[in-house]
């Protein structure tokens, strides 16, 4: 006797076969968000960077999802996070939380102001600033008294502190954006990493907000005191990031910043590129940034 073929629920093929749907039953449905996507302000999904290109390319910080930034010593991770904090809390308005276990809270702020304004950080701690360079900086100060930035920093900084904090801010300021620069807390260790790495991810999901983590790379797989002795440094892949099994599990989106040369001696802009090591969609690609060392950030060039 030959088998009798399964029926569908709704005689008509698009229904539902015990726990499996047919591809037009998915297709409606998918169809159906993309309607209410479409109505809906894409700002109510994506956290932007900043960095056009690929803001363009990705959508940016996608909401309820863990961020990678990964990159060595002196390739400026710890510069890239700062910049999408400020961007989104300056640039877009959008509520935003930096913690940093690296640097003073007043050393952020010099930084910000130094990013924001192109005023040197030495002429800034030094007072040493002509009118135009006075001017500049307390405009920027009286713009930034209703910014939604919120700034923690200190060399104690933990996993622990700073989603206490996120929490918070999402229930009193409407928190869409947290930026965690803390590479030695988090990478300390496998299991450590594991362990923040995965309440960092469920933080994201809890409150529906963008989480970006600085991580380091794994300097036995990425030597860059060899690389710096060739002149250039290759281009590195999600194997290069340290515990990188453990972070592709946990993060939806890795990127890996790089200074590709080291020949800013005049002052004047480095190059850099942006990786994306991981993503859902735009994996491999890559961005052209510069990385201006007089003023900390990066920009597109």
């Amino acid at each position: 006797m030959e088998p009798m073929a399964e029926r569908p629920v709704d005689g008509g093929g698009f229904g539902r076969h015990a726990n499996a749907s047919s591809i037009g039953c998915e297709m409606a449905g998918l169809m159906g968000r993309m309607t209410g996507w479409r109505d809906e302000p894409a700002r109510d999904h994506y956290v932007r960077t900043g960095f056009d290109r690929y803001d363009r390319r990705s959508g940016g910080l996608r909401m309820g999802t863990l961020t990678a930034i990964a990159g060595g010593p002196s390739m400026g991770s710890d510069v890239l996070a700062l910049d999408v904090a400020r961007h989104a809390a300056l640039g877009f308005g959008r509520p935003t939380a930096y913690s940093c276990s690296s640097l003073s809270r007043d050393e952020v702020i010099m930084r910000i102001m130094s990013a924001e304004t192109g005023v040197a950080p030495r002429l800034l701690m030094d007072g040493d600033l002509d009118g135009d360079e006075w001017d500049r900086c307390e405009v920027f100060a009286s713009f930034c008294g209703d910014a939604p930035l919120y700034i923690d920093a200190d060399r104690d900084m933990d996993v622990g502190r700073f989603m206490d904090s996120c929490r918070g801010l999402a229930e009193s300021a409407g928190l869409k954006l947290a930026v965690l620069d803390a590479p030695d807390r988090v990478a300390r260790n496998r299991d450590v990493m594991d362990s923040d790495l995965r309440r960092l991810a469920s933080l994201a999901k809890d409150l529906g907000i963008a989480v970006v983590a600085t991580i380091p790379m794994d300097r036995n797989r990425f030597p860059l005191e060899r690389f710096r002795d060739r002149g250039r440094i290759p281009r590195p892949v999600l194997a290069d990031v340290r515990y990188a099994d453990t972070v592709c599990q946990h993060s939806n989106t890795v990127l890996v910043v790089r200074r590709t040369e080291f020949d800013g001696m005049d002052g004047g802009p480095e190059k850099a590129l942006l990786t994306v090591a991981k993503h859902q969609w735009c994996t491999s690609e890559e961005y052209a940034l510069e990385y201006d060392p007089q003023f900390p950030r990066f920009v597109e060039p």
